[in-house]
């Protein structure tokens, strides 16, 4: 082979490896969207508010709640779940409770 035909097919091999492995490189890239809307929101509801507001928002018995109890709150709240999660930090983080009653 010529030197010049050579080096010409080289190139032309880099290029098309390097463009295949860029357009890998973005569907993997443009694929990962991240977590559902209910996970992500389930997510937020445990880590943002106190296990009281949780319990209080999400009206639950459970203290704290859990992951599977933040998540059909979520699905049943998907469209406003941001406001109402802002609008529970404004809520008391713990019981009132008065130490000198006796129980």
């Amino acid at each position: 082979m010529h030197p010049d035909k050579t080096l010409v097919n080289d190139l032309s091999i880099f290029i098309l490896g390097s463009s295949m492995v860029l357009l890998l490189i973005y569907i993997m890239s443009s694929s990962s969207t991240g977590y559902p809307p209910a996970d992500q929101c389930a997510q937020t509801l445990r880590t943002t508010l106190s296990p009281y507001q949780a319990q209080a928002l999400t009206e639950s018995d459970e203290m704290p709640i859990s992951y599977e109890t933040a998540h059909s709150w979520c699905e049943a709240h998907i469209n406003s779940y941001a406001t109402e999660i802002t609008r529970a930090t404004s809520w008391p983080m713990y019981p009132a409770v008065d130490m000198y009653s006796e129980y």
